[in-house]
């Protein structure tokens, strides 16, 4: 096939879409739609294009294809929150590595609102702008190159993990290999989760319920409780692994109590009820996990989740169905749950643990969450690893194509006490989980250690092995600094009822 110039690439017909703008970058400077710059990028061309798959939809995804030293590969890049923009900085990290790599704005701006009362656009949002901005953004590369990409990978974390496997689910055959970092891939159930906080949380008069000391207590208490019952917690750290049940949760609150006297009882049962995470209150059926233990003053936590200011962002999912004055103090977690669940879920969850088409045409997944992140608690990402487990009849089978990280302390994003990111190491060389997932589906070669990096600048600074799930990480009684792979625990987190994890 020959090589298209850049300004053919804008003749190029494709169905519902619109090849909006092809902008060279031979100085290594993109100038963006708003007239920002990015700077200190290889030479690159940038397609701009909209794809319209219904009559309401408007989806706005961008290209960077390497003029020069193009590695071969195809990366598309998730998003985070509602999205309704271009991650302009996972194009430009693709881009310096050699990849022609693509972003979309999920179908969302200019406004997140635009979306009330439109399932066409919740479809948009839940999985079809990223599939579109997949299949696009490889036709145009094959024309600009003159031949197809040898690999495709998408990477993303958040809402960019609830884009990952979504793909991996529905589209199994747009990438070989996919990382999909803290997903928010149950959509609909977590940002009941946020609801369900918020109503725990909320005062007469809109005041804060709880203040800093108090949630910085808490979490010191959760640590203290976990460093007495279980192995590996160090002293003043955080909790590795914050699988306990509502017990434990009784017992860390009362010792809260004692350290803190200025506890009321009405904060005391809110706590109850965040540790409890939602339930039908009806049935008892479990609906979400509760926020982990030890997570509690990580950003963006309870002193966040408390506040309409800091809340109200996560409950455009329930002004999409119920409108844009909805009173979120109103929502019945039984008979509103239904309503919502209903219209919402089938477009915007990927719960399926069917992944054996993804599996059987080579496919590479790593997952991974972090131990202390309030937003998208990792027992969720336990529990759906687990359902794939058991769709593939087995833990050996799974590890053969999908595994499982728990980062120590890590929130989300860079957030926590413990680890700001997850590295894979190559020949001594600390490297992106795509790189991970590359030499997975490129050589055979499977992660059987990812990395726990911290840099402070100050003594905390620390790179810990971290083990495919369940295995866990121990410590040498002789040697602090020493780790190494042991046995851990399977499951242990309550499961959410089926009923609700239905598409």
């Amino acid at each position: 096939m020959e090589k298209l110039k850049i300004n053919e690439l804008l003749n190029i017909k494709i169905e519902n879409c619109e090849i909006t703008e092809a902008v060279e970058a031979d100085q290594g400077t993109v100038v963006l739609p708003d007239g920002r710059t990015f700077e200190r990028l290889p030479k690159l061309c940038a397609v701009r294009f909209v794809m319209r798959p219904s009559p309401v939809s408007f989806i706005r995804a961008e290209l960077w294809l390497p003029a020069e030293n193009w590695n071969g590969r195809f990366l598309g890049t998730g998003n985070g929150g509602s999205a309704g923009r271009i991650s302009y900085e996972a194009l430009a990290d693709g881009v310096r590595e050699g990849y022609a790599v693509a972003n979309t704005d999920m179908g969302t701006s200019p406004d997140v609102d635009d979306l009330i009362g439109e399932p066409e656009r919740w479809a948009d949002f839940g999985h079809r702008a990223t599939h579109l901005m997949t299949t696009v953004s490889k036709e145009l590369l094959e024309q600009f190159y003159g031949r197809p990409a040898d690999f495709s990978y998408f990477v993303g974390c958040s809402t960019g993990g609830q884009q990952a496997l979504s793909l991996a689910q529905r589209y199994p055959n747009d990438y070989d290999g996919i990382v999909a970092g803290v997903p928010a891939n149950n959509r609909t159930l977590l940002h009941a989760y946020f609801l369900w906080n918020y109503q725990a949380m909320h005062t007469a008069d809109g005041s804060d319920m709880f203040t800093k000391e108090q949630v910085q207590n808490l979490t010191k208490t959760a640590v203290d409780w976990f460093q007495q019952k279980k192995d590996g917690v160090k002293p003043g750290a955080f909790i590795p692994d914050p699988r306990a049940d509502e017990a434990a949760a009784e017992e860390i609150i009362c010792l809260a109590r004692k350290n803190d006297a200025s506890l009321t009882e009405e904060q005391i049962m809110a706590l109850r009820r965040i540790y409890q995470g939602p339930k039908n209150p009806r049935t008892g059926e479990r609906i979400y996990t509760p926020m982990p233990f030890g997570s509690e003053f990580t950003a963006p936590g309870i002193l966040s989740q408390q506040r309409l200011e800091g809340a109200e962002g996560l409950f455009y999912v329930f002004r999409w169905v119920f409108g844009k004055d909805y009173d979120y103090m109103k929502f019945d977690f039984d008979r509103d749950m239904d309503v919502y669940q209903k219209a919402l879920a089938r477009h915007v969850n990927a719960n399926s643990a069917n992944l054996r088409a993804f599996q059987n045409r080579g496919g590479k997944l790593i997952m991974y969450s972090g131990s202390s992140d309030p937003l998208v608690p990792f027992q969720d990402a336990v529990s759906y690893y687990e359902r794939v487990i058991e769709n593939q009849n087995g833990l050996m089978q799974t590890m053969d194509f999908a595994r499982y990280f728990l980062i120590p302390g890590m929130g989300h994003g860079t957030e926590g006490p413990g680890a700001q990111f997850v590295k894979h190491k190559e020949d001594g060389v600390l490297k992106a989980p795509l790189d991970a997932v590359v030499a997975w589906r490129e050589q055979g070669a499977a992660p059987e250690v990812l990395y726990a990096v911290r840099h402070n600048g100050d003594d905390n600074d620390f790179c810990r092995p971290v083990y495919p799930y369940p295995q866990k990480t121990e410590i040498s009684k002789e040697d602090s600094d020493n780790y190494f792979a042991a046995p851990g625990e399977r499951d242990g987190v309550e499961k959410i009822a089926r009923r609700y994890l239905e598409e």
